[in-house]
């Protein structure tokens, strides 16, 4: 273990202890998905946008983040039919829980998706979970 520290330049006390998700590869995401631009986890028809740095908001205030969710249909559509999805978030840190809610259903030409908003008590590694169905996507990251 310490030499994989030492080769990736980390010592055992500063090394990340944030496993954040990685997107899944583009070549596995549905169709809709796969021309937006943006990285995704997710399955069974509920997907999410698995934030960079750049999309957090945090110069007025505690930090926020602004990211989609999107159910799919069984023809890989989007809809809106299933119901936005439960989303909640949760300090891994010990920070506790984080406020989550939904602006509507938003569409454009190529897309539509539940538009969120997540905002933060603190920084911090973060898991933020939702489900829609009865099925539950999580995704972790850190939040500036």
């Amino acid at each position: 273990m310490a030499l994989g520290l030492l080769v990736a330049g980390c010592s055992g006390d500063d090394a990340p202890s944030c496993a954040v998700t990685e997107p899944v590869a583009a070549a596995d995401l549905p169709e809709v998905l796969r021309g937006s631009g943006e990285a995704w986890t997710g399955r069974d028809g509920l997907w999410t946008t698995v934030p960079g740095a750049e999309q957090f908001i945090t110069d007025d205030g505690p930090p926020r983040l602004k990211h989609a969710w999107v159910t799919l249909d069984e023809d890989g559509q989007p809809t809106q039919e299933r119901g936005d999805p439960g989303v909640g978030a949760e300090g891994l840190d010990g920070q506790g829980a984080a406020a989550a809610s939904h602006g509507g259903y938003a569409h454009t030409d190529e897309l539509s998706w539940w538009p969120t908003v997540v905002e933060f008590p603190a920084s911090g590694c973060w898991s933020e979970t939702g489900v829609v169905d009865g099925v539950e996507v999580r995704v972790v990251y850190r939040v500036p």
